[in-house]
């Protein structure tokens, strides 16, 4: 058993390096998509080393394949949901006008992008969704009103 304790170690070692990793991303990148970047991508690989480490841990040092199964369900859970929280959080900054930034703290957005929400009734938000989502909604059904009267 001490083989498995010290291999589930180095793998929980590994992921509180990712997690300490990310905790330093966090503090020294310059604006906030790179800092989300950081807590996101470490966040990842810190949860499957620290899992991978917990499962050795459950299945054969405390004999319970049933905690080992949980662990990895949460590991497959996670795995989907976590970069789709990161990038839904990254658009609503976007959309909140949080503009990504370079090294010397301007705008990585186009110029061409900016001269489309230079006049003051436009904003970033307009230039990435120019059409109300209603009108979407109503175009998408007329499409698929169309479609119908074609199949029939």
């Amino acid at each position: 058993m001490l083989l498995i304790d010290i291999i589930s170690g180095v793998f929980i070692f590994i992921g509180c390096l990712f997690v300490f990793g990310g905790a330093v991303g966090l503090v020294r990148m310059p604006d906030f998509y790179t800092r989300l970047h950081a807590a996101s991508v470490t966040d990842t690989g810190g949860l499957l080393f620290i899992s991978i480490g917990l499962i050795l841990q459950a299945a054969f040092v405390f004999d319970n394949p049933m905690a080992a199964i949980k662990i990895a369900l949460t590991i497959v859970f996670l795995f989907f949901t976590a970069p789709t929280a990161s990038h839904a959080v990254a658009k609503a900054a976007l959309m909140a006008n949080i503009i990504p930034q370079c090294q010397n703290g301007k705008s990585v957005v186009d110029e061409s992008l900016t001269a489309l929400y230079k006049d003051k009734d436009k904003d970033l938000s307009s230039v990435l969704m120019p059409v109300d989502p209603p009108e979407i909604i109503s175009n998408f059904a007329n499409a698929e009103a169309d479609n119908k009267d074609k199949s029939t």
